[in-house]
C-alpha cells in the first residue's frame, strides 16, 4: 500500500467520509474536491433529502480548561492494559457537536503515558494529520512530569507541514516536537479538526496503535436530521451509546488493547473494531429495495452519459466492422476506448490547472468528437458503443476490497463506487475497465475483482460476481545471467517482466515520475533485498503503454552474494528469492490470512562459475505438487550443470492462489505456514562448490 493510501486510511479512522450522496450535493452546488459531474445528476429527490439531513453544525471557541490530572496517573510506572506496552493512552476522547452551525468540529483530548525508551522515540514528535477536506486548529500541548510539574509547548513550536501531495490532494499535518520526553512523563494535547459544510458521517475506531485505558466518544446529533444510525463492525452489540442530559450521546470503553498488524491480514476495516455513524433512513428499506432504489438513481443520473447518438452508431459500426461475434466486438471496442481516447486521468503532459479548464463531456458523442475524456468518460463510451453494436451493457457498481469486503446486506451507498462497465457476452456478464488505462483486457484492478457487483438498471437491481483473475494472468517473469567470482561477488544482467496485476501496479506507481525517480524507485526496491548491490544501466519499458507489459532491465553487482568458507563456495541459485525472508514467523494467528490476488513466478537464472571450482553437491529441492495443496499452490525447481561443470542453470516455476484461494481462515494458519516454510526452504536451497 502506498504512502498516500496509508494516510487516507489513517484519516478514515476519524474524519467524516464523503458518501456518494455527499459528493453529489457538493457537485450540484458547485465544483469541489475531486468533482465528478456524473454524480451530480443522481436522483434529485435523494439530493433534496440529503440537503435536509445536512443542517449546519456548530464550532465553539475552545476555551475549555485542561482535564484534571489524577495522582494515580502521575504515579503509574507500568502499563495497565498490556504489560509489554511502551506507551498507553491514558485517555482518548473525541467530542462531536453536530448541532446548528456551518462547520463540523471534532474536539480531541489525548493523554499519553510513556514507559520505555521506545515509547519516548515513538512520541518524541507528534503529527496531527488532516484530510483534504479538513483543517487542524487550536492545537495546545504540554508535558506532565511525574512530580506534577508541567512544561507547556509554545505555539511558535507548533507548525504546519505538507506530508504528501498527489495531484490536487494535499495532506497536511500540524506537528510539534515534545520537549523533555522520557519514561514516566505524560504527553497531553488537544485540538480541533474542522470540516466545512458537512455533517456527521464518519467512522469511529475503537482500537488504536497503542493500548487505551479510557476511550470516549461524545456526539450531539442534529435534531432536525434523519435519525442517527450506528453500524457496528467487528465489535460486540452490547457496545452502545447512552443518551445523557446535555443532549450528547456518549460511549466509553476501558482497557482497549493495541491493534497489532499481522502479515497478509485482511483490510483493517475487516478486523479492526469501528462504528460507522450517519443520518439515514436506510433501515426503513429492505435490502433489495434499497439497492434497487440506488440502481434506479444511478440509471436516471447517468442516462445522458451513455446515450447512443448517430456519432456513436457510426463509430461502433466502424470499430466492429468485419467481426461476427460479441466477444470480438467488445474486444475491438475495448481497444478503441483504451488507446484512441486521450485519458485525462493519466495524462502527464498537462497540469491539474490545465485539465480543470477542459470542458466536461456531457455524452459519448462529446467524447468521440473531442477524442479526450476522464476515466469515467472512457468507460461510459464503452457502454454506449457496446449498446450501439447490439450488446447489452451497463454500469457496474461494486466495493473496494483493499478497504473492506463489500457485503450487500449492509445498506450503505458509501461502500460502493462506479467500478467498470458490464456487458452480457453469451449468457454471462463480463466486466471491462478501459478507463483504468493500464488494466489489461478481461481484467479489473485487483480490489474490484471477486466481489458482488450491482448492475445499473432503471427497473430492478441486477447482481453479478466479478471474476478473480487466475495466477497465470499475473506473472513475474524474471531472468538473470551472471558471472560469479571466487570471492563470492555476483555480477550480471537482469530482466524483469510483469503481466496482469503486477504490470498494472508498476505502471501506476511509475507513470507520473521522471526517469530519474523511476530509476531511484527500482534501486530502492533492490536495496531492500540486497543492501550492498550496485545497480547501473537501468532501462524501463512500456511505462505508459496500455497494451504492453511493464519491464525493467539493468546490470547489477553484489559483493558477497555467495558465502566463501575455506575452499568452498555456497551459492543460492534462486537469485530472485534470495534474502526475502519467511512469509510467516508467528506461531499463532489472530486474524485470517489474505492475499490480494493470485500470482505466478517464472524464474530463469544462469550463473557462470569461477574457474577451479567443482560441484560438491548438485541436488535440487523436492517439488511441491499442486495435488498436495489441493490446487492452491505449486513449486517446481530444476537445476543443472553444463557438461564442463562451468555453468549452472536454474529454473523456478511457482504459483499461488489456484482455484480462487486468497482468503484463509485463521484455523488453517498452521498448514499454510508450513506450506510457506517448505517454499522458503526450497528457495533458500544452496549448492556447494569446492576448490580442489
Amino acid at each position: 500500500m502506498n504512502k498516500l493510501s496509508r494516510i487516507f486510511r489513517r484519516r478514515a479512522e476519524m474524519g467524516p467520509a464523503a458518501s456518494p450522496l455527499d459528493t453529489f450535493c457538493l457537485e450540484t452546488l458547485g465544483k469541489g474536491f475531486q468533482m465528478d459531474p456524473v454524480r451530480s445528476r443522481i436522483s434529485f429527490c435523494l439530493i433534496l433529502a440529503y440537503l435536509f439531513v445536512c443542517s449546519p453544525v456548530s464550532v465553539h471557541a475552545d476555551d475549555d480548561p485542561w482535564l484534571p490530572v489524577n495522582p494515580a496517573e502521575l504515579a503509574q510506572k507500568a502499563p495497565i492494559v498490556e504489560k509489554d506496552a511502551d506507551a498507553e493512552y491514558v485517555l482518548w476522547e473525541v467530542k462531536v457537536d453536530d448541532k446548528d452551525s456551518e462547520d463540523l468540529a471534532l474536539k480531541y483530548n489525548v493523554r499519553i503515558k510513556i514507559f520505555t525508551d521506545r515509547g519516548r522515540e515513538q512520541f518524541s514528535k507528534i503529527d496531527l494529520v488532516a484530510s483534504p477536506r479538513s483543517k487542524i486548529k487550536d492545537v495546545k500541548a504540554r508535558v506532565i512530569k511525574p512530580d506534577g510539574s508541567i512544561v507547556e509547548i509554545n505555539q511558535a513550536d507548533i507548525f504546519e507541514r505538507l506530508i504528501v501531495k498527489v495531484g490536487k490532494a494535499k495532506i497536511k499535518a500540524k506537528s510539534f516536537a515534545v520537549p523533555g520526553i522520557e519514561p514516566g512523563v505524560m504527553v497531553e494535547y488537544r485540538y480541533k479538526e474542522v470540516f466545512s459544510n458537512t455533517s456527521a458521517v464518519m467512522d469511529l475506531p475503537f482500537q488504536k496503535e497503542i493500548p487505551v485505558q479510557t476511550l470516549t466518544y461524545a456526539i450531539r446529533p442534529n435534531a432536525h436530521a434523519f435519525p442517527m444510525q450506528f453500524q457496528r463492525h467487528n465489535m460486540a452489540n452490547d457496545v452502545r451509546f447512552v443518551d445523557e442530559k446535555d443532549k450528547f450521546r456518549r460511549i466509553t470503553v476501558n482497557n482497549v488493547p493495541a491493534f497489532h498488524e499481522e502479515p497478509q491480514m485482511p483490510p483493517e476495516n475487516e478486523v479492526r473494531p469501528y462504528m460507522a455513524i450517519n443520518y439515514s433512513v436506510n433501515n426503513m428499506f429492505s435490502g433489495e429495495f434499497y439497492w434497487a432504489l440506488l440502481s434506479r438513481s444511478y440509471a436516471e443520473g447517468t442516462k445522458d452519459y451513455v446515450k447512443v447518438n448517430d456519432e456513436v452508431k457510426r463509430t461502433a459500426a466502424e470499430v466492429t466492422s468485419g467481426v461476427s461475434t460479441d466477444e470480438e466486438r467488445i474486444a475491438r471496442i475495448y481497444d478503441f476506448c483504451q488507446t484512441r481516447i486521450r485519458n485525462l486521468t493519466y495524462d502527464t503532459s498537462m497540469t491539474a490547472e490545465e485539465k480543470e479548464k477542459i470542458k466536461d463531456n456531457k455524452n459519448p458523442g462529446d467524447t468521440l468528437k473531442r477524442q479526450v475524456g476522464w476515466s469515467r468518460d472512457v468507460n461510459f463510451l464503452l457502454i454506449a458503443l457496446a449498446r450501439a453494436a447490439g450488446i447489452d451493457a451497463t454500469m457496474a457498481i461494486t466495493g473496494n476490497r483493499s478497504e473492506n469486503f463489500f457485503n450487500r446486506s449492509i445498506r450503505d451507498a458509501n461502500m460502493v463506487h462506479f467500478a467498470s462497465a458490464a456487458a452480457r457476452i453469451g449468457n454471462e456478464w463480463r466486466f471491462f475497465d478501459p478507463g483504468s488505462r493500464f488494466v489489461p483486457y478481461g481484467m479489473l484492478v485487483w480490489w474490484e475483482e471477486d466481489q458482488d457487483a450491482l448492475l445499473i438498471d432503471s427497473k430492478m437491481s441486477i447482481w453479478a460476481r466479478t471474476p478473480l483473475s487466475p495466477p497465470e494472468r499475473s506473472v513475474q517473469k524474471r531472468t538473470g545471467k551472471f558471472k560469479l567470482s571466487d570471492d563470492g561477488t555476483l555480477e550480471g544482467e537482469v530482466r524483469l517482466e510483469y503481466t496482469g496485476h503486477f504490470s498494472y501496479e508498476h505502471k501506476r506507481d511509475n507513470y507520473e515520475d521522471s526517469l530519474n525517480q523511476q530509476e531511484e524507485t527500482l534501486k530502492d526496491e533492490i536495496k531492500e533485498q540486497f543492501s550492498t548491490a550496485e545497480v547501473t544501466e537501468i532501462h524501463l519499458e512500456n511505462v505508459n503503454e496500455p497494451k504492453k507489459d511493464f519491464a525493467y532491465a539493468f546490470k547489477i553487482k553484489i559483493p558477497g552474494y555467495a558465502q566463501r568458507t575455506g575452499k568452498r563456495l555456497f551459492v543460492q541459485p534462486g537469485f530472485f528469492e534470495h534474502s526475502t525472508g519467511a512469509q510467516f514467523t508467528a506461531s499463532e494467528r489472530k486474524y485470517d490470512v489474505y492475499f490480494e490476488y493470485p500470482w505466478a513466478d517464472e524464474d530463469d537464472v544462469i550463473i557462470e562459475l569461477p574457474p577451479g571450482f567443482a560441484p560438491d553437491n548438485a541436488e535440487k529441492p523436492a517439488p511441491i505438487l499442486p495435488a498436495s495443496t489441493q490446487g492452491v499452490s505449486g513449486l517446481d525447481i530444476k537445476i543443472s550443470l553444463s557438461p564442463d561443470k562451468r555453468t549452472l542453470t536454474y529454473h523456478r516455476s511457482f504459483f499461488f492462489g489456484g482455484k480462487g484461494n486468497i482468503l484463509f481462515p485463521k484455523a488453517n494458519y498452521a498448514p499454510l505456514k508450513q506450506l510457506f516454510e517448505m517454499i522458503r526452504k526450497a528457495d533458500d536451497h544452496a549448492i556447494a562448490f569446492k576448490q580442489p
